[in-house]
């Protein structure tokens, strides 16, 4: 509905993804997931050089993925968000105008308030040629597989019990110390359950004799020095590793949401009745998290 001062919309979009499956892993993908929308906005004038516009706007998103995208995660991945606005536009002189607004958002699972400021001056030194100056800054969040995807890819290699899964991150990712090793670094191994090691290959010479099943019966255990360990990362597209430095593993914090600020300047006029001329000049945008 929109009869010009008020407007008000509704909409529910619903997912199919029909026969989908993950290339990798030949498994079937689902998503079904349902998104639901309401807005609302009015407009209003204050005397006869201040009108304002303010609304808000409802949207939720349910995740449903059967449990082959979002994983452990499916049965607690629905998403909230809640945000409103009110922008302003003064007349302060017959040549100048203020621009402003004010808009405020909540994200459930951020657990956050996020205010995003916009403010501008427009002048107008004749009635074909306008010169404005702006700051807006805008703010976005993760979408539902950034926060939940859990996915089970495969095995690395086949045959053995390393597998390639792809998390989201509504959580933080953690690398604990304090196991001695390569920069105090642990590790895990799937020959020893959940027992945090030091980042040193020779502690699994007796998984190593396992696997062997006796081809290596007899010969002595090797030491560090001899076999040495290296810290590296997997690249699954090319299939390299890529050395790594200890104090480049570093904790990998949640997904938050991402500002985005920008100033620009701006010049547009009428030079003749068939020529417009347009010159935007912007400082280039910054992004930062919370």
């Amino acid at each position: 509905m929109d009869d010009g001062r008020l407007f008000a919309n509704a909409y529910v979009n619903f997912n199919d993804d029909g026969r989908s499956y993950q290339i990798r892993s030949t498994l079937r993908q689902e998503d079904r997931s349902r998104t639901m929308g309401v807005q609302l906005q009015h407009a209003s004038a204050v005397g006869s050089g201040l009108a304002l516009r303010y609304g808000a706007d409802l949207q939720r998103v349910v995740p449903r993925t059967g449990g082959t995208l979002h994983g452990a995660n499916e049965d607690d991945d629905d998403i909230t968000q809640l945000g409103g606005y009110v922008s302003a536009l003064a007349r302060l002189t017959p040549s100048l105008d203020l621009v402003a607004a004010l808009r405020g958002d909540h994200h459930n699972r951020l657990a956050d308030f996020v205010v995003s400021p916009r403010a501008g001056l427009v002048f107008r030194p004749g009635d074909a040629h306008a010169v404005r100056l702006t700051f807006n800054r805008a703010s976005s969040t993760p979408v539902a597989a950034d926060l939940f995807l859990d996915l089970d890819n495969g095995p690395l290699v086949e045959g053995y019990p390393l597998r390639v899964r792809a998390a989201g991150g509504l959580h933080p990712y953690t690398f604990a110390h304090g196991c001695g090793g390569l920069g105090d670094l642990c590790m895990h191994s799937p020959f020893t359950g959940a027992t945090a090691l030091p980042t040193d290959a020779t502690v699994l010479w007796s998984a190593v004799q396992a696997l062997a099943q006796g081809a290596v019966d007899g010969v002595p255990a090797p030491t560090a020095a001899a076999v040495p360990t290296h810290l590296g990362v997997f690249d699954v597209a090319s299939g390299a590793v890529r050395p790594v430095a200890p104090d480049e593993v570093t904790d990998i914090p949640a997904a938050r949401r991402s500002l985005t600020s920008s100033i620009e300047m701006g010049y547009r006029g009428q030079l003749t009745r068939r020529l417009t001329a347009s010159v935007d000049v912007a400082r280039p945008a910054w992004v930062t998290s919370r």
